[in-house]
């Protein structure tokens, strides 16, 4: 799990250009984090979250469930080995749910619904991740 430096500063005084510098700083330093590995770090952090994904591996629609470091596919098999990863490279997040921790399928309590990959990113900036 990665901390965050201080290097994204979201409002205050910078200028656009320094701010533009530290966010492409913090995208490059975890461009080698698959988004996955990036969820996963989410949790971590925030132990008291549950993330649903809705996604597309393939021609596959999935649900995967992320929580304390860890992925699990709702609808398809997922492997014993935690080192194998749930979410493919060529997998489309299209859209996130947060959860109060624990998940409970017959009564999910939903933080969050329906939340875009690309604003998730956004957040995932702001915590360095």
């Amino acid at each position: 799990m990665r901390s965050g430096n201080g290097a994204l500063i979201l409002g205050g005084e910078r200028s656009d250009n320094a701010t533009q510098a530290a966010l492409s700083s913090a995208m490059n330093r975890d461009a080698s984090l698959s988004p996955g590995e990036r969820l996963e770090n989410y949790t971590l952090r925030l132990p008291s979250e549950v993330l649903l994904l809705y996604i597309e591996q393939g021609d596959s629609a999935d649900q995967v469930v992320v929580f304390k470091g860890y992925s699990s596919s709702l609808m398809h098999a997922t492997a014993a080995d935690p080192s194998v990863p749930v979410l493919s490279p060529s997998a489309t997040i299209y859209s996130i749910d947060r959860l109060r921790a624990p998940y409970t399928p017959q009564n999910p309590v939903y933080l969050e619904r329906q939340i875009p990959w690309s604003e998730f990113v956004q957040r995932l900036l702001e915590l360095g991740l």
